[in-house]
């Protein structure tokens, strides 16, 4: 097949997002010719589609390095490095990309979504107007644009701009999603739902549209509207000010519970208080997994949740499962190790549920899933212990409930930087 015509073939099917087969033709076609730069900008976007990083970033940097002067590697670099939330190495690309070609609003559009999720409001709006300079219809940049002026509570413009996106393209599956979610985070939930609904009639495969779905199908409890909108505070809160928000909490508690222990009169007021701290921390990494499991029950619930929050709540319910038979085979059995399993199967719900946090494949989620599982080893070496004869609280269960202290706050600086 001549060269020109395998470009077309490998085009086409990149297109139709056949990445698996878009790899092979432009392989063949770098086979024939390895100093092409551009092939090796494409096979980079097939593996980074398929989340092959390790292969995207090779054949990205081979790009560069035969076309150093050209704006579309470190173009390519960047969208790698990003979507790895590698997010300072894609902000050195995407700069040199526009330093080079200052003229293509891709460019813009991206180094605006790079400073939307380092949670820099006001420069994510001034890249997206420098892209929508360049071109003023380019749907990313307006999507952008709207989504800083949401978290700079501009609404107006912002819901002024995603129409406009929608005027050039009204067919955009993400011009919808972004909209749903910009009114899921105004607590206008009905008309989300809506346009999460025209989104994935669009196109079904739009994860954005499915997250929203389930995010404005889960909202019509009232206690998880709530806890929308903490979530929705505090993730638009930069790493430091929520490091402050969640030590202040844990400070709070400690002082409450000091001041009901020297003033016993008090403890009226401070006791309740702890308690729903307490309850407060375990709501944040349990509501999540918990309210999926009921979502399951809707008819378009279960359709919209994605196999990681499926999986997610299978193994918490199993975790809940395991806890509540415990508990009852003790009542029956009088069994001392069962009373550790209770405790065990409930409170390993946090670190399984936390594992999910992070994106799947990415270096935080292997070390949340390490995290879990040497806890539930020591958990069942704290069970064996007690079966074999050993005391109730023993120094394996000693160490799994300090792993269970501490998992908040490893988990949460986990999260939170990889954020």
């Amino acid at each position: 097949m001549p060269e020109e015509q395998q470009i077309k073939r490998a085009q086409i099917l990149f297109s139709q997002k056949r990445f698996a087969d878009a790899e092979k033709e432009f392989g063949q076609l770098i086979s024939g010719n390895p100093h092409k730069a551009y092939y090796h900008c494409m096979l980079a976007l097939c593996s980074l589609y398929q989340l092959k990083f390790d292969q995207a970033e090779k054949h990205a940097q081979e790009a560069i390095g035969i076309e150093p002067s050209s704006s579309f590697p470190f173009y390519v670099s960047s969208l790698v490095y990003f979507n790895q939330r590698k997010i300072d190495q894609s902000k050195t690309m995407i700069d040199k990309a526009i330093e080079i070609d200052p003229f293509d609003a891709n460019y813009f559009s991206v180094s605006a979504s790079i400073w939307l999720a380092k949670k820099e409001w006001a420069l994510a709006l001034q890249k997206a107007n420098e892209g929508l300079a360049v071109d003023s219809e380019h749907i990313d940049c307006l999507n952008a644009r709207a989504k800083a002026l949401i978290k700079l509570d501009d609404r107006n413009a912002a819901y002024e701009t995603i129409n406009e996106a929608l005027y050039f393209d009204p067919q955009n599956s993400y011009t919808h999603a972004n909209l749903g979610w910009g009114l899921i985070e105004k607590g206008d939930y009905k008309k989300a739902l809506d346009h999460f609904k025209q989104s994935l009639s669009i196109d079904p495969t739009n994860k954005y549209a499915k997250a929203g779905l389930v995010e404005a199908l889960k909202a019509k409890y009232w206690f998880y509207r709530m806890f929308l909108r903490y979530a929705f505070w505090i993730s638009n809160m930069k790493s430091k000010a929520q490091w402050a928000i969640l030590i202040g909490f844990y400070v709070g508690s400690h002082v409450l519970r000091a001041i009901g222990e020297s003033f016993p009169q008090l403890e009226v007021i401070t006791t309740p208080l702890v308690i729903l701290y307490v309850l407060f921390a375990l709501t944040t990494w349990l509501i999540g997994p918990l309210s999926n499991l009921f979502l399951r029950l809707n008819k378009y619930g279960k359709h919209a949740l994605s196999e990681d929050a499926i999986q997610c709540s299978n193994y918490v319910g199993l975790s809940f499962l395991v806890s509540i038979v415990s508990f009852v085979l003790y009542f029956i059995l009088l069994k001392e190790f069962l009373i550790l399993l209770a405790v065990i199967g409930f409170t390993m719900a946090i670190p399984i549920s936390g594992i999910y946090n992070a994106e799947e494949g990415s270096k935080p989620r292997k070390l949340l899933m390490y995290y879990a599982a040497g806890l539930g080893c020591v958990g069942l070496m704290a069970t064996g212990l007690n079966i074999a004869g050993g005391e109730l609280m023993n120094k394996a269960f000693t160490l799994y409930f300090i792993g269970i202290i501490l998992y908040q706050w490893i988990a949460n600086a986990i999260v939170i930087r990889s954020n």
